[in-house]
């Protein structure tokens, strides 16, 4: 599925950060293989990218799983940016955002 969000903005994609969002974020599997996915289409244009990713998940056990995965993988920074709660009724991650 990540590949069908990138590839079609492969050659666009430019070195910098890039900011990744789930609004229904589960355990979190599709935000890292869709940072997987960027940072190796980066890196076959020929482009250095950081990627910081961002989610929320209504069901805690869900929550709980993203939140400890990312950690597990070395990205506890990442996991910071897990938020509980749903998005259709409380959208957490609105102001969460760095502003450039």
């Amino acid at each position: 599925m990540a590949y069908l969000i990138f590839m079609p903005i492969a050659d666009d994609i430019q070195s910098g950060t890039y900011l990744v969002y789930d609004g229904a974020c589960g355990t979190g599997g599709m935000l890292t293989v869709a940072e997987e996915t960027l940072v190796k289409l980066a890196t076959d244009h020929g482009k250095e990218v950081s990627v910081h990713l961002y989610g929320q998940e209504s069901q805690p056990e869900t929550f709980a799983i993203s939140k400890a995965d990312l950690i597990l993988k070395g990205e506890g920074v990442e996991a910071e940016n897990m938020r509980f709660g749903s998005t259709l009724s409380l959208d957490a991650v609105i102001g969460c955002f760095p502003v450039a």
